[in-house]
């Protein structure tokens, strides 16, 4: 493979551990950076006022429904770019990342012609009116005219990670991050010749910095033959697009079974006041930010246990989960006790003052604290299945969590138990360590060991291709 391409050897000699490591802490970084679009851009907007802070808060659900589809669509271009990587099948690999950029841009053009003219329709669920409905609704249109931008961005951070690139992705990532900061205030308060947009220079500023990142790793791809997807192509991977869009559908269908349990806890919250709404959604930050080091582990896992599984190796496949599975344990073992001692501090920090506010988060946190060991074990055990191409059962272990276990228990525990809001909080550490004990019963099983994509048979499809095409 190409030293230029591969900075981190996944396959060979490399001890296991110094590998995870140096994939997961550059991927810890990555996902810091991906908040920091939204931090900078609330940062500016709240100095527009209030009414701003809510237009943004307003399209946030939107955005972030179509910015998993568009992740989801490049983890499943991925997988199977890490498979075929692992194989040493460099046309395979280009064929897959030609095949989710197509998926990508088809996908984007799709939900654009569906959203741009229902937008209003999405927006009269929040009855907001006037300036924060006009304000949502042209920031809504500006995000919507960039995705096809944004998805191939994601597809193109895929193409890096299934090779073990990190390094030139943060490198970009920082790039579009400064642009971003310096964008922001030119165009939302309109400083020199830039016009004053408001938050619509929020949206502006995003799109043209990613669109910037676009660009600068494209470059990169063209400096390499090694995995340059060569766009230029005329012929249409219609086979492997396929299989690309059967692991992404799945990946989307796990993230929104997520949200809809997020959505369902927040009714249920509902019923107990706003102060358990606020809790909760304290709660769900303070967990997002605590499970990086898991989300970035189980995106290196699946890259390392991807790779090995296309080079035959199971048994390093096997260490790499394993040794992912104890760290993040551990890690999040650690993390959760810190938070349980400090959750008073923690909550005191974002109550501005409301004792009532601070001790019912200080409650919510010390109670979710103790889930957060479980929840990390999971990302990292359920890695294996998703690079082993086995979404099913990869989905199947979100519904069990979310909508079998968790959910019901909430609405148990809080209305016919009696126990009322704390019987929410429970729910979390309690579903979230029986769901951890039945993933690791399947891990046990080596149920993910029987992976269902075959790289052979399509790298020799796609070389035929190839050679069709020339």
């Amino acid at each position: 493979m190409s030293k230029t391409a591969i900075n981190v050897d996944i396959t060979g000699s490399v001890p296991v551990k110094s590998v995870v490591l140096r994939l997961a802490l550059p991927l810890s970084f990555i996902i810091l950076l991906q908040a920091g679009y939204q931090l900078i851009n609330l940062l500016w907007v709240s100095r527009l006022g209030p009414l701003a802070v809510v237009a943004l808060s307003v399209c946030f659900p939107a955005v972030m429904v179509l910015s998993t589809l568009g992740t989801s669509l490049a983890m499943g271009g991925g997988i199977l770019m890490s498979q075929a990587v692992g194989a040493k099948n460099t046309c395979l690999m280009q064929q897959y990342a030609r095949g989710a950029a197509f998926v990508s841009i088809a996908f984007a053009l799709l939900i654009m012609a569906i959203a741009l003219p229902g937008a209003n329709a999405v927006l009269a669920l929040f009855k907001v009116e006037g300036a924060v409905h006009r304000d949502a609704l042209t920031y809504l249109w500006i995000f919507l005219l960039g995705l096809p931008a944004t998805y191939c961005y994601s597809v193109l951070h895929s193409v890096l990670r299934s090779i073990g690139d990190m390094k030139s992705f943060v490198k970009v990532m920082v790039i579009s991050l400064v642009l971003t900061a310096i964008l922001d205030p030119l165009l939302i308060f309109g400083v020199g010749p830039f016009p004053a947009l408001g938050v619509a220079g929020a949206a502006y500023a995003t799109v043209l910095a990613q669109a910037a990142g676009l660009i600068i790793i494209n470059f990169l791809f063209t400096r390499d033959a090694m995995i340059n997807p060569r766009l230029d192509r005329l012929r249409v991977p219609w086979l492997l697009m396929r299989r690309i869009v059967i692991l992404s559908v799945p990946a989307a269908t796990e993230q929104l079974i997520q949200l809809f349990g997020i959505f369902l806890i927040n009714i249920l919250c509902a019923q107990f006041g706003e102060i358990s709404i606020g809790a909760y959604g304290l709660c769900l930050r303070l967990i997002f930010f605590v499970n990086i080091p898991s989300i970035a582990v189980s995106s290196a896992l699946q890259i390392i246990i991807g790779q090995n599984i296309g080079a035959d190796n199971m048994s390093r496949a096997r260490a790499a989960l394993r040794f992912g599975t104890t760290m993040t344990f551990l890690l999040l073992a650690t993390l959760g006790l810190v938070v349980f001692v400090c959750a008073y501090p923690i909550a005191a920090v974002f109550s501005d003052g409301d004792a009532a506010f601070a001790d019912s988060c200080a409650v919510a946190i010390r109670i979710c604290a103790l889930s957060f060991a479980f929840t990390g074990a999971q990302y990292a055990m359920r890695a294996a299945f998703m690079a082993a191409a086995r979404v099913t059962r990869f989905i199947w272990f979100m519904f069990v969590n979310i909508l079998v276990l968790q959910v019901p228990m909430a609405y148990i525990l809080a209305v016919p138990a009696g126990l009322g809001i704390d019987g929410v909080w429970y729910a979390i550490p309690l579903s979230s360590a029986l769901s951890a004990a039945y993933v690791y019963w399947n891990v046990v099983r080596r149920t993910w060991e029987r992976p269902k994509v075959e790289t052979t048979d399509v790298g020799q499809r796609g070389r035929e291709a190839d050679a069709e095409a020339a």
